[in-house]
């Protein structure tokens, strides 16, 4: 679909800028891309034809999850200093434990080497980051993040500080580049009343940096302090720690779900809040994927049994500790054995007492 078409489906979230190339690029690439040849075509880019889109797109209040790192990371002038930050991780006791072949493709995700359409590629950077820059401009609220993909398009965490000093080399002013990568993300996933900024209760971690990131927004790599889940982290003990990361299936398998695994998967909580004082809050109830029989439930430092009910929901008694005692509880389910895995996380929140 074209841009211009997936507004008009009601989503509420675009990710990456594909769709641009239909709605703006000349018939000739829109009929090659349709015969199953590449779907490059980002230097063809109609700039004339971006107004109306993004117009619709704000008017419909879409968010936008643009993914620049990860089509043109090799146009950007940041590439010699994001490569220096990879090899640097890639020498830390933090990646030694990491499996051969990630590592691999770790090291070698931004390594600098000839570029065969360089030019098609830096002027297509150009097109489509006026694109993002004019959404931007125009309201539109972006998303940061980019596609990781255990190292295949980048090493995680690494390009989302990569995809924000991309979002500044394009024009997007500092404050949205830091709402793209707190608030809105939040605001997206419909969690935006739960996380996204520092308010009275909400659930954050804080970043407490150097450096101010509205007159650079790479100061947001310069670190002074990690609060996380009220606590402040040993970043130095935490870079020399090496963890041994034991091998195991991939999730996907030839482009698929890899059936050699049974890793579970949570789309809701109910409840999501809860209180010290508030009664029948004792059962708590997950509803996803991949549920079965032997799954376990750790909440907060927690292990408990869950109830299957049917194949999508699980039930699961609440701690006592956790119901009785205010804060923001991390949840997730555990499918036992080599081929299971831990799911998503998802938080409970218990509120101080209420009334009298």
């Amino acid at each position: 679909l074209g841009t211009d078409e997936i507004v008009d489906t009601g989503l509420d979230v675009q990710v990456h800028l594909f769709g641009l190339i239909k709605a703006t690029a000349p018939p000739a690439v829109i009929d090659r891309i349709r015969k199953g040849g590449p779907t490059q075509g980002w230097d063809q880019l109609d700039t004339n034809k971006f107004a109306p889109i993004i117009q619709k797109m704000v008017a419909n209040k879409m968010f936008l999850n643009p993914t620049v790192a990860a089509q043109f990371e090799r146009a950007s002038k940041y590439l010699p200093e994001f490569d220096r930050i990879n090899t640097d991780y890639m020498n830390s006791p933090m990646a030694l434990g990491l499996p051969k072949p990630v590592r691999d493709r770790y090291a070698r995700w931004l390594k600098p080497g000839p570029e065969q359409n360089a030019a098609q590629l830096a002027e297509g950077y150009k097109r489509a980051g006026l694109f993002v820059k004019q959404f931007a401009d125009a309201g539109g609220k972006l998303i940061a993040g980019t596609d990781s993909d255990a190292g295949r398009l980048g090493t995680s965490g690494i390009t989302l500080h990569q995809e924000m000093a991309m979002f500044s080399e394009i024009g997007v002013p500092p404050m949205k580049i830091i709402q793209s990568a707190t608030s809105w993300g939040m605001e997206a996933w419909g969690k935006g009343k739960e996380a996204g900024t520092l308010e009275a209760g909400k659930r954050a971690d804080i970043l407490v940096l150097n450096r101010n990131p509205l007159d650079d927004i790479r100061a947001t790599m310069d670190i002074f302090k990690i609060v996380q889940g009220g606590s402040v982290i040993d970043r130095e003990g935490l870079t020399n720690k090496r963890q041994e990361v034991v091998p195991r299936p991939g999730l996907l398998q030839e482009g698929f779900a890899n059936p050699a695994l049974h890793v579970p998967m949570i789309d809701e909580i109910s409840p999501e809040l809860i209180s010290t004082n508030q009664k029948n809050a004792s059962q708590l109830t997950i509803k996803g994927t991949n549920f079965t029989k032997n799954n376990l439930v750790l909440i907060n430092d927690q292990l408990v049994r869950g109830t299957l009910q049917g194949e999508d929901e699980l039930r699961v008694p609440i701690p006592s500790s956790v119901s009785k005692a205010a804060g923001v509880y991390p949840l997730v389910v555990v499918q036992p054995g080599s081929a299971g895995g831990v799911s998503n996380t998802f938080y409970l929140m218990v509120t101080p007492k209420t009334g009298n």
